[in-house]
């Protein structure tokens, strides 16, 4: 039961924020009912607090207990990122129309601030200027300051995303637009865009501080607003521009030519020594990972299978792998894969653990086993949602500076290996001087990251006594102040989740991954899906988030299919054709493709048709994926003239600019390679021998392959009414047999271990 603040010896309501306009009594009243709900160990995220500024306090939270001296309308947001900044000085509003009415009747532009949760820069600015009071003032009185959580909000933040790109050629968080509200909606127009501004002059080296920005784009939009208007007008141009849908469609598929062009540009930019692509920062999807693996099926085979295995092998190595309790950081700082930002995103566990499981399948190499491994046993231990989803992200920082809860001094080191120290300072590289100075160098200073050096002989995995070793820190490391954890329910990053726990289970024949594979959809399901069929983008403490964008469709969709192989149950290709139906009625484009927003959502500036494959793959490339994937299990001709539209309307773009779609062209692959069906149906009581014909089946499956494991009895008859998979391929009595089909033509029924693998190839 939580402790509700003692009103006797507590303020009923916060202080006003500095320079802003009263509230609506409405609003001010929803305000002081929350503030005086706070637990009484509440901790709030401000150095302003008890009455006082704590100038010295370098972490940026509150003892427990402290009360905030200001309070602003995120309290009443459920976004962890909108509540991070609900005690700043700041009059912060969330988005909506009521936002942009007051700024209409103020007669104000409006401060856009964008960012996410566990955003190092985000806090770094959030720190330096919006718990700045002086700061607070000014974009208080002379603007209406907004703050948007891009990943509840990816639709806004593609928008001024693409201004921020085409004023500046490129692009990061935390995201600052100057906006004109415009005469109604929400179409705000940007006039003026950047990302993290340093507080005032010569911080940084900075020769203007954002205290003077702003009122200079204050004073510009007094003394000269029609050419402020005019910019806007121009920049809202290039970002309707650049998120309309791409026109120019060819009757023609794309071949496997645009395919091997992309394949050879990702060559050139290999770094032969430490993978990804050459120089700093590294991010693990500068290497089409996946693309690479998917064509070194049909050619290339040692060099393509080299680059990848370089690459996740020396990231597994590096810093950027969390050695003591796995997973991954975002990205490295360097080249060498070695000081990372810390933050842990949950796409990042799945996509690279699926990037390591299309390594494992054709070379089985035990390092990445154990990375695989390591990654999901840590989200099942740290990231799992007892309901059954994931959660979002962990922080970068802690204890007020980045990178503290994942990096060591030597003597605590020494206190707690003991004889082992030598062995294990030898392998992650730990030094009595350190070798990690982080953001504050003085403070960091003898503290080690640990990570392995490729010059010397590194086994994966380690011996038992390292492997001990490394518990015994994780154990010590889970008594420190963690960092933050972002605690909502994201679809898409689920859906993600999902599809690497069941294919990891699938192919590894570890069936706890595809339990919590099913645990997590299940959950999702019950959370996400409202009465009505929509799905919805997020969930936090039982309240649903927006309505579903394209890519929570799409990657909750492809999990599904994930799920449909690792279990053979037929309700997932159900629930799993259900949601593809809906995402084509709500997100459909008649020219072909998707756009990223629902045809019934918020009017923006622009209706993202965003197809760019990034950091995660676009909405439209998984949901291309899945309709090639439901052709091939359904035999339904309209799944595949749904994937086919979408190819041959970005026919012209694959040609003009491969890399940036690199998970649409391993559907262009996937669409001219032979497709490969394979039906093992197992006798009612297990046989023998079964397992062997489980693993022939399970390890050179790959995603657009059809590999249906059922067991003869009530499943077998479920399927015979769904799909055309089992028809006039009847189960044996007591033996497994296997039906494989290449491009529609099967092979004789399989009926010992030697015929299916030379079917198998």
């Amino acid at each position: 039961m939580t402790t509700k603040l003692n009103a006797a010896t507590h303020l009923t309501s916060p202080q006003p924020c500095p320079a802003a306009p009263p509230r609506p009594l409405a609003v001010q009243a929803a305000i002081d009912a929350e503030y005086r709900a706070l637990p009484t160990e509440f901790a709030p995220r401000t150095r302003h607090w008890n009455g006082a500024e704590h100038y010295e306090q370098r972490v940026p939270t509150a003892p427990a207990g402290a009360q905030p001296v200001y309070c602003n309308r995120l309290i009443l947001e459920a976004s962890p990122y909108l509540g991070q900044h609900a005690f700043n000085p700041v009059d912060w509003r969330p988005w909506g129309l009521a936002a942009f009415d007051e700024a209409r009747a103020l007669g104000r532009p409006i401060f856009l601030s964008i960012g996410y949760s566990t955003c190092h820069w985000c806090h770094v600015m959030e720190h330096e200027s919006f718990e700045d009071v002086e700061i607070a003032a000014i974009l208080n009185e002379l603007y209406v300051p907004i703050k948007v959580d891009r990943e509840e909000r990816p639709d806004v933040d593609a928008v001024y995303m693409s201004a921020l790109q085409a004023t500046s050629g490129h692009g990061g968080w935390p995201m600052s637009v100057w906006l004109l509200p415009g005469e109604q909606g929400v179409e705000g127009l940007p006039f003026f865009c950047g990302t993290y501004f340093p507080p005032r002059q010569g911080v940084r080296g900075a020769r203007q501080g954002f205290d003077q920005i702003l009122l200079a784009l204050h004073a510009a939009w007094q003394d000269q607003r029609p050419a402020v208007a005019q910019q806007g007008e121009q920049i809202a141009a290039a970002v309707r521009s650049l998120l309309q849908p791409k026109q120019g469609g060819q009757s023609a598929l794309p071949e496997c030519a645009v395919v091997d062009v992309a394949v050879a540009q990702a060559l050139s930019e290999l770094d032969p020594q430490w993978g990804g692509r050459h120089g700093a920062p590294k991010f693990p999807s500068h290497l089409p990972i996946r693309l690479l693996l998917a064509v070194a099926r049909r050619r290339d085979r040692g060099v393509l299978l080299a680059a990848c295995s370089l690459t996740l092998r020396r990231m597994t190595e590096g810093g950027i792998h969390d050695h003591v309790g796995g997973g991954w950081h975002r990205y490295s700082t360097d080249f060498k894969w070695f000081a990372p930002h810390f933050e842990k995103m949950l796409y990042d566990q799945a996509l690279i653990t699926l990037s390591l499981l299309d390594l494992y399948a054709e070379e089985a190499a035990p390092w990445s086993e154990y990375a695989i491994r390591r990654t999901l046993d840590y989200l099942l231990r740290e990231l799992r949602d007892p309901a059954g989803p994931f959660y979002a992200a962990t922080d970068a920082d802690s204890e007020g500076s980045e990178g503290w809860f994942f990096t060591w001094p030597w003597a605590e080191l020494g206190d707690l290996l003991g004889d082992d120290l030598p062995e294990f300072a030898q392998r992650y590289q730990a030094s009595d001087k350190g070798n990690f100075f982080g953001e504050h160098g003085e403070l960091a200073q003898g503290r080690n990251l640990l990570h392995c050096d490729p010059r010397t002989t590194v086994e994966f995995p380690p011996s038992l006594r390292l492997v001990a070793a490394l518990e015994t820190l994780r154990t010590a490391r889970a008594q420190r102040e963690p960092p933050l954890r972002d605690d909502k329910v994201l679809c898409s990053w689920n859906g993600l989740a999902i599809a690497a726990l069941a294919r990891a289970g699938f192919r590894l024949g570890e069936s706890r991954y595809v339990e919590a594979a099913i645990q997590a959809a299940d959950g999702l399901l019950e959370q996400l899906l409202d009465k009505q069929g929509v799905l919805h983008r997020s969930a936090l403490g039982g309240l649903r988030g927006p309505a579903g964008f394209l890519d929570d469709y799409a990657f909750l969709v492809a999990g599904l299919l994930d799920l449909l192989q690792a279990t053979g149950e037929v309700r997932w290709l159900r629930q799993a054709a259900l949601l593809q139906t809906q995402l084509q009625s709500r997100f459909g484009d008649p020219q072909g493709g998707w756009f990223q927003t629902a045809l019934t959502g918020e009017r923006l500036l622009a209706r993202p048709h965003s197809e760019h494959d990034g950091a995660e793959p676009s909405g439209s490339s998984v949901a291309a994926a899945n309709a090639l994937r439901l052709y091939r299990w359904t035999d339904d001709p309209a799944w595949l003239a749904m994937c086919d539209a979408v190819l041959r309307r970005l026919g012209g773009e694959l040609e003009q600019i491969p890399l940036a779609y690199a998970d649409m062209l391993r559907v262009v692959e996937a669409r001219q390679a032979a497709s490969r069906s394979v039906v093992l149906v197992l006798p009612m009581q297990p046989h023998a021998d079964e397992m062997q014909w489980v693993s022939a089946v399970t390890r050179k499956n790959t995603e657009f392959d059809v590999a249906l494991i059922v067991r003869s009895g009530q499943n077998y008859s479920d399927w015979l009414q769904e799909s055309p998979l089992l028809r006039e391929r009847p189960a044996e009595l007591e033996h497994p047999c296997a039906y494989v089909c290449r491009d529609g033509v099967c092979s004789l029924p399989a009926r010992d271990m030697a015929t299916l693998l030379r079917q198998l190839g």
